[in-house]
């Protein structure tokens, strides 16, 4: 693989090669230039990295830098003795709607293989309550997650407020839009050395939700609850504004799929991956009529004419943009309609 700093010493002789369209004593047609012209500009750098060559800093670095964003289990327990703890998490998800399973995984301490303050109280009560952390209070979040002394109260630190629970016995972080009490069901070791993972497998028995965030239809609003995830380092990010967009789907029947869309489109410079899947993801096809119908439209007649104002070199420019145009405004169905008509118009000319 060629290392990046390669690439501007290959694309200037490319230049070269187009202009005297030649590469040794290989002579070179137009396309297969523009191909490899394509190649070099779209080249995407990839690091290989062999995890077990690392060391587990490197890895930790390495993994929660890129696995992002990721939920934090705010975790409340409590020990034998009744002193409550709560820690942030990561390493965290649902991973069953039936039954309620939740998995979150806490780490031996890295200098010795002591069990942290979570892990040790759910395995002794079989006990916790996973609360949800949105922006609001994610900075006390964080402030839970230093190493204290055992017997600290992280609640008194961190200025969050404890709440009884209705089945278990630790308590909810009433700042949390959400909180589940949970029951153990089981705690993998993943090893014994400094800083092992164990996941902790988890039952949600019941589910506290902010009625702010439950739509009519009894489904969420992720804007309303505006939950942090986890990025590397001290980096977060939040689930509000921008940051939440929608991926519709078909409601009947199965789309055309990528195979349906011509060759010259699908390795477009201008059109990404998801421009092209929501060409793909439509259902049905213009049918002759339609199409017959739009090459009539002032539409067609007037970008028709507008390409034989451009070179042939920028034709394909202008129309990919016109297409990403139509793609952004959500017209799949003209879209395809220009697809089709340019591919006919091509055909027979």
């Amino acid at each position: 693989m060629f290392h990046k700093t390669v690439v501007p010493f290959l694309f200037n002789e490319l230049v070269i090669l187009i202009k005297q369209k030649s590469f040794g004593s290989v002579s070179l047609n137009v396309l297969t230039l523009q191909c490899l012209s394509n190649f070099v500009l779209q080249f995407q750098f990839m690091k290989t990295i062999h995890l077990a060559e690392l060391t587990p800093n490197q890895r930790y670095h390495y993994m929660l830098g890129t696995i992002t964003p990721r939920p934090i289990a705010l975790v409340s327990t409590i020990s034998p003795e009744g002193q409550p703890n709560v820690a942030p998490y990561s390493f965290f998800n649902v991973f069953s709607g039936t039954p309620p399973v939740l998995i979150f995984s806490a780490n031996t301490r890295s200098v010795s293989p002591v069990e942290k303050d979570s892990l040790a109280n759910i395995r002794s009560t079989g006990e916790a309550v996973i609360n949800l952390v949105n922006f609001s209070m994610s900075q006390q979040m964080a402030l839970t997650g230093l190493e204290y002394p055992k017997g600290v109260n992280e609640f008194e630190k961190s200025g969050l407020t404890p709440v009884a629970s209705q089945i278990v016995k630790p308590f909810r972080v009433q700042e949390s839009p959400v909180h589940f009490e949970c029951r153990l069901i089981e705690i993998k070791s993943m090893g014994n050395a400094p800083g092992s993972a164990n996941l902790i497998i988890m039952e949600a028995v019941v589910m506290h939700v902010n009625e702010d965030a439950i739509l009519p239809n009894e489904k969420i609003d992720p804007s309303a609850l505006d939950i942090v995830g986890r990025l590397g380092g001290s980096q977060y990010t939040r689930v509000k504004g921008d940051s939440v967009f929608s991926i519709p789907l078909p409601a009947n029947g199965l789309p055309v799929g990528f195979e349906a869309i011509p060759g010259s489109i699908r390795k477009s410079k201008w059109l990404t991956g998801s421009d092209l899947a929501k060409l793909a993801g439509t259902t049905t096809l213009p049918d002759s009529k339609s199409l017959t119908t739009f090459k009539e439209e002032p539409y067609f007649r007037n970008f028709s004419k507008a390409m034989l104002q451009v070179s042939a070199d920028d034709q394909d420019k202008k129309i990919h943009l016109e297409l990403k145009r139509l793609i952004e405004n959500k017209d799949i169905q003209t879209c395809w309609k220009l697809i089709m008509a340019l591919e006919y118009q091509s055909a027979h000319n």
